[in-house]
């Protein structure tokens, strides 16, 4: 088989109608990356098979988005080697429908047949592979159309069975290889189902099991007999339960409803009895929560009102003082600044005056003590005065401070008492009005002596609950007893089940080991198909 042309329009990377001669012994192809090299031969690949299994089937990658038609379409023509026949196959998709056209020179031909007639002339034996055409591009991409990274995966990645496999679609024994994958899977499923039916035999052999124990232990109870019923006995009961006001139908020992009727009188019986001891728990629950607040006194809020109203005003006062004293230090230093503004000024005078010292004074020209004045102008030059320096008062803004924060960290120690025993108030009211409701729920009179009241209730609900207890336990002697008449029935039909689940434990047993059988047998037929295609293989590559 030789190729002779190859024409793509709107395959891939060929946008526009593209044809290559490709009649020659050897055809290089040169060019550079993406410029449709890899597209080439991808349409070469997809006119032979129909799939490019590297894109994984993806056929939106075959139409070019530059396509001048809107589809893909690739030609191909070949020429048979022994007879020189030409052939040529068209394919294209429009991204929805594939179609294929192949021509000979004994007619065209379309869809299914032209596929038929294609393998037939390309690789006969892919026809006999349950999906050809996946045969045949598996082929070509192994043995002919050997891309790099197809090479690579074929000797790196994959494993030894996915190498043998295309080996043997290469040497024409895929067919083998298919059959014996084939009965691996039939092999699998059949195994896959005796599993579980392995698996729906345990829970028929613990049923067994379990209907043998009970046989037994029937057995066993059946020889202990207890005495028959008698008539007082039996309607000395149903009295007792009436006087309890439970709601009851008594019926004869003898008749057919009396299991029923029995039974059905236990059940509310458990049921009171459960109710009692519900009631009697929820009761006990109350006289600890009492007792709990006996033990928890009542906080006076009153006092810790009065303190804390008291301590605010001491605050107040404090603040008062303190900003009273702020105040006076703050006039203190405003004289003290004026003070010592007006020496300054003295001083800057008296250097000038002795500067200018004259007998006779500058601005009046009259005569003075020129000695006295000289020696009172360097007294004030050197920063001396003759006014009267004012002394202030000891500082107590600090002392003050540290009182107004202690008595302000006071106060907050008072609020958050207050605050506490408000809260604890508060839930012992909540508490009070909590058992009041709960011992009204409960039927409790609390008007006078609750507690009182309460031991009462105990004492009542333990002796209800024990006169219960008491009633079913009788009851449950009662019908006991009452069974030993069907017991011999029970027994009878536990033997027949029992035997009826054996037959079907053996009948399951058997039908397990036969298919565990026919497993093996196919285990072996799989190794002797593996030993033959191994075989043929070899055979054939020599």
């Amino acid at each position: 088989m030789r190729l002779l042309s190859i024409e793509l329009s709107g395959f891939r990377g060929f946008a526009q109608r593209q044809e290559f001669d490709l009649d020659a012994d050897a055809v290089v192809v040169i060019g550079a990356n993406g410029h449709g090299k890899t597209s080439l031969f991808d349409g070469i690949l997809w006119a032979l098979s129909g799939r490019i299994p590297r894109l994984k089937n993806d056929d939106s990658s075959f139409v070019s988005m530059y396509s001048e038609t809107g589809q893909a379409r690739v030609a191909l023509r070949l020429k048979d080697g022994p007879n020189g026949n030409v052939f040529a196959v068209t394919r294209s998709f429009d991204g929805k429908e594939r179609r294929i056209t192949f021509e000979t020179s004994d007619g065209s031909y379309q869809g299914p047949s032209a596929e038929g007639k294609l393998i037939d002339l390309v690789w006969s034996d892919a026809a006999a592979a349950s999906d050809p055409g996946e045969a045949l591009a598996s082929v070509l991409t192994r043995s002919i159309y050997l891309q790099q990274d197809m090479i690579r995966q074929f000797i790196d990645a994959a494993s030894p069975q996915e190498r043998f496999a295309a080996v043997s679609e290469l040497v024409g024994a895929g067919r083998i290889t298919e059959l014996q994958d084939s009965l691996e899977r039939s092999k699998k499923a059949w195994s896959t189902v005796t599993n579980q039916r392995q698996d729906e035999l345990q829970p028929v052999r613990e049923r067994l099991s379990i209907i043998e124990a009970r046989l037994s232990e029937s057995t066993e109870r059946s020889s202990q007999a207890l005495p028959a019923i008698t008539s007082e006995a039996w309607g000395q009961w149903w009295q007792n339960l009436a006087q309890l006001g439970l709601s009851v139908a008594q019926v004869e020992s003898a008749s057919r409803e009396a299991p029923s009727a029995i039974g059905s009188a236990i059940k509310e019986l458990d049921a009171q009895r459960r109710l009692t001891e519900r009631r009697l728990q929820a009761l006990a629950a109350l006289q600890a929560e009492i007792r709990g607040l006996t033990n928890r006194p009542m906080p006076e809020l009153q006092p810790l009102r009065d303190s804390i109203t008291k301590l605010r005003k001491e605050l107040e006062d404090l603040k008062r003082v303190t900003i009273e004293e702020q105040a006076r230090l703050a006039e203190l230093r405003r004289h003290q600044a004026e003070l010592k503004e007006k020496n300054e000024q003295l001083k800057a005078l008296a250097v000038l005056a002795l500067k200018h010292l004259t007998d006779h004074c500058p601005v009046c020209a009259q005569t003075y003590d020129k000695e006295t004045t000289r020696h009172r102008l360097e007294a004030l030059a050197k920063g001396g005065s003759s006014d009267t320096q004012t002394v202030s008062s000891p500082d107590k803004l600090n002392e003050f401070l540290h009182a107004l924060t202690a008595k302000e960290k006071e106060v907050s120690a008072a609020e958050l008492a207050l605050r506490s025993a408000e809260q604890a108030v508060t839930e012992l009211q909540m508490t009070q009005r909590t058992i009041i409701r709960r011992l009204s729920e409960l039927g409790v009179g609390a008007e006078d002596n609750r507690e009182t009241a309460l031991a009462h209730a105990v004492a009542e609900a333990e002796t209800l609950t024990k006169r219960l207890a008491e009633l079913q336990q009788i009851g449950e002697s009662l019908a006991l007893r009452l069974a030993q008449s069907s017991a011999m029935a029970a027994i009878d039909e536990l033997r027949r089940e029992a035997n009826a689940l054996r037959s079907d434990v053996a009948a399951r047993e058997k039908s397990i080991t036969a298919r565990n059988r026919t497993g093996d047998l196919a285990q072996k037929v799989i190794e002797a198909l593996r030993e033959a295609a191994s075989a043929v293989v070899e055979e054939r590559l020599r």
